[in-house]
């Protein structure tokens, strides 16, 4: 009986020993995958947001225009930036509508043929309104100033579907 006491206390001494050791272990290998797949999501976010702030134009001719807006109003309050940038929009797409209405196709403007089919109209004025935000800017005056572009390319191709 003694015997088995001590074997049974001998036994569990190791393995209060022993698996210490292998408890730890087994801890930091149990972390390294969360602390891996942290790591990993970290990188993924970066990668992310440098794709977002460094966006491609795809092929073709654009045009960009920018457009300026106060961040102050005529009686002295501040208007809210999100106002303000949408001011500078509208701003950069009437110059970039005025610019595509005097491109010209053959021997007339696209502006004639938007005049002449209301259906040209419709699609360049969205495809106007669809023009890609290419950056905003705060300037130092209570000014905004937003950039936006369209792809000419576009414009004349439906010109060119109109007149099939």
């Amino acid at each position: 009986m003694k015997d088995e006491q001590r074997m049974q206390a001998t036994i569990g001494e190791s393995k209060k020993s022993e698996p210490q050791r292998h408890r730890d272990t087994e801890k930091s290998f149990s972390q390294r995958p969360l602390r891996l797949c942290g790591e990993i999501s970290v990188l993924i976010a970066a990668l992310l947001l440098a794709s977002v702030g460094c966006q491609r134009m795809p092929p073709g001719q654009w045009r960009t225009e920018t457009g300026l807006a106060r961040l102050i109003d005529d009686r002295g309050e501040r208007k809210d930036r999100v106002v303000a940038v949408a001011q500078a929009q509208y701003e950069a797409r009437i110059k970039l509508l005025r610019f595509v209405e005097q491109m010209p196709v053959e021997s007339n403007f696209v502006g004639d043929y938007m005049a002449q089919d209301p259906l040209v109209d419709a699609r360049i004025r969205s495809l106007i309104l669809s023009a890609r935000h290419l950056g905003t800017r705060y300037l130092k005056d209570s000014t905004v100033e937003v950039k936006m572009g369209v792809n000419l390319d576009e414009a004349l191709k439906i010109v060119g579907q109109s007149r099939q």
